[in-house]
């Protein structure tokens, strides 16, 4: 006979922090650095993606960055879905729009 403890534990998805993801606008000419911060309330290690970015964004959990100044072909609208996961599967998605000006 084996005798061991069972441990049922409850677990939240990740959010986004603040929630909504606020949108996010730039002018041509400068360079562009924002963060989209995420909490988990298990404390749980999360993973953070940015789904199709801009090809001239690059994203790093939690930042977003453009090394270079933006330029007239950046102009526009562009919607940044957003998607953040724990290590036990659950997720959370959102997007925001990106305007630059």
């Amino acid at each position: 006979t084996t005798t061991f403890d069972f441990i049922v534990r409850t677990n939240t998805a990740p959010v986004f922090n603040p929630t909504p993801i606020p949108d996010q606008m730039f002018n041509i000419d400068q360079t562009v650095a924002f963060s989209v911060p995420v909490t988990d309330a298990d404390g749980d290690t999360t993973t953070t993606t940015a789904v199709d970015p801009p090809a001239f964004m690059s994203f790093t959990a939690p930042a977003f960055i453009n090394g270079s100044a933006l330029v007239v072909a950046n102009a526009g609208e562009h919607t940044i879905a957003m998607k953040v996961c724990d290590v036990w599967g659950l997720c959370t998605e959102q997007s925001f729009l990106l305007t630059i000006n």
